[in-house]
């Protein structure tokens, strides 16, 4: 998530792996955290970082890791 990803996306890449409820708490922790950013879509289609997020709503963002996210996870 170095570009930021829609849930549909994310939910997508790891059907495999995890389900969509699963995947939902893993991005409620990781927001919780501060290891990503949710972004919502304005009216003309640019995304615009979010102060917060509806968890009832995940499927309405896009997220992307912050720097913290990715220090944490061993990259510069």
């Amino acid at each position: 998530m170095v570009f930021p990803e829609s849930f549909e996306n994310l939910k997508e890449d790891s059907a495999t792996f995890v389900g969509s409820n699963v995947l939902a708490d893993i991005l409620k922790n990781l927001l919780h955290r501060g290891y990503v950013q949710a972004y919502l879509p304005d009216d003309s289609g640019s995304l615009k970082r979010s102060m917060g997020f509806d968890s009832d709503m995940l499927g309405d963002y896009h997220y992307q890791l912050t720097a913290k996210g990715l220090k944490e996870i061993g990259n510069p």
